[in-house]
């Protein structure tokens, strides 16, 4: 959806998909980590939004100046929930 109406090519459209896996098994990863205790929530979230930050940088790297007028900004970070200190 969120590269919808950006008239991607084959080549950018596959390069992005290679960039989508990686990103996905990076964020399995990270939550696996999280879920077994190995990481702190707070540094698990840090880390799970460098991961997007790096997803919506190579993405960018790859369209053209047009088609980075189209695409909407990535969404904010979360935010930490009742066990972190949050609401």
């Amino acid at each position: 959806p969120m590269l919808a109406g950006l008239d991607l090519t084959e080549d950018q459209k596959a390069k992005v998909e290679a960039l989508m896996a990686d990103h996905r098994r990076k964020a399995e990863d990270l939550g696996a980590k999280a879920r077994a205790g190995e990481m702190e929530p707070a540094a698990a979230r840090e880390a799970m939004g460098r991961l997007r930050g790096e997803l919506h940088e190579g993405i960018l790297a790859l369209l053209t100046p047009e088609q980075r007028e189209k695409l909407p900004a990535p969404p904010p970070p979360t935010t930490p929930g009742p066990a972190e200190g949050g609401r």
